[in-house]
């Protein structure tokens, strides 16, 4: 969200799981399931209008039943965790597919799944592996493509597709190596892997490798030849959690506080009058830099000495936290 003011910021909510970058292997398996606003996809993931939790139907329990379309690039569900870009680190972002024929339909839709990579600081600097309905892999991004042979891709078998970024850093300190497969994982989904096919492309982007907040996220549909999506993995350098489902502030839904800055100074207006109200002004690594109560609607701070870059603002009182995230740019 822009605003014609100096400083800009951009924020969104996020959870207050603020964490040193560290590798992490994480998997969602869609398992767990309490209620349709309380299940493994609605705690896990933002948006995704279209995918839909089941209890049956995956490869050990749950999984997501896709649409038959949707707004390509626009409704993808956005994984939780976060990643910071970091030279010699390979970043995997995978998901399993059951391969179904029976509602393909190429005229309005060619994808049966993909998967993305998306940097902060220009989203336009996007990574994207899919398999087409043709059962071709494609990897595609503003400045690299490549595409396999058509895989030999069979009716209710479940299918493993990977999105593998190797931040290599090369002789210009931008080069990023990437591998999209497929593997078959037979009719049960649980069968070793084998491999059905692969496409591999080179970028060079000086952005994407050194972003310190890349989304990643995934999207499939019936009309591409994806009846259900199950077991969801993202391996790489971890930056933050972020998961507006996972919503911290417990009164009514209601937003604890509202933040703008103007000139340097961050304004905190509070919607309520809470009692014994605690600010937190942290970095990305979860360092606290400036801490105060509020005791008053609008709190002014000076924010001069601080340089560019992720920071989070945390409220808490005795009832709820409530955090949000923003990037001072001059």
């Amino acid at each position: 969200m822009k605003k014609d003011i100096l400083p800009l910021i951009v924020f969104l909510f996020a959870t207050t799981s603020l964490l040193t970058a560290q590798m992490v292997s994480e998997t969602v398996s869609f398992n767990n399931y309490i209620s349709t606003s309380d299940n493994d996809f609605q705690n896990r993931f933002d948006n995704g209008p279209g995918l839909n939790q089941l209890q049956t139907n995956g490869i050990t329990g749950g999984c997501l039943e896709t649409p038959q379309t949707e707004n390509w690039g626009n409704d993808n569900a956005v994984y939780c965790t976060h990643f910071k870009g970091q030279f010699g680190v390979s970043y995997i972002t995978g998901i399993c597919f059951k391969y179904d024929t029976t509602q393909l339909n190429s005229i309005n839709f060619d994808r049966a799944t993909s998967l993305w990579m998306k940097p902060y600081a220009d989203p336009n600097h996007y990574v994207i592996a899919s398999v087409l309905g043709t059962g071709n892999i494609q990897i595609v991004s503003y400045s690299a493509a490549a595409s396999s042979a058509v895989l030999a891709l069979q009716q209710d078998h479940w299918y493993n597709l990977l999105l593998i970024t190797d931040f290599t850093g090369g002789a210009f300190n931008d080069q990023i190596n990437i591998n999209a497969q497929v593997n078959d994982l037979g009719l049960s989904g649980q069968d070793p892997p084998f491999p059905t096919g692969f496409t591999n492309a080179v970028l060079h982007d000086s952005i994407l490798i050194t972003d310190a907040d890349i989304e990643v996220s995934v999207t499939g549909t019936s009309w591409g030849g994806a009846l259900y999506l199950d077991n969801f993995r993202s391996d790489g350098m971890k930056s933050y959690d972020n998961c507006v489902s996972m919503g911290v502030n417990d009164i009514n839904n209601e937003s604890l506080f509202n933040f703008y800055l103007n000139e340097n100074k961050l304004i905190v207006t509070q919607e309520n009058n809470f009692s014994k109200t605690e600010m937190e002004i942290l970095n990305v690594n979860g360092q606290i830099l400036l801490s105060s109560s509020l005791i008053a609607r609008k709190t002014i701070y000076d924010l001069t000495s601080l340089p560019l870059g992720f920071y989070f603002l945390s409220l808490v009182n005795e009832k709820t936290r409530e955090t949000k995230k923003f990037v001072l740019v001059r």
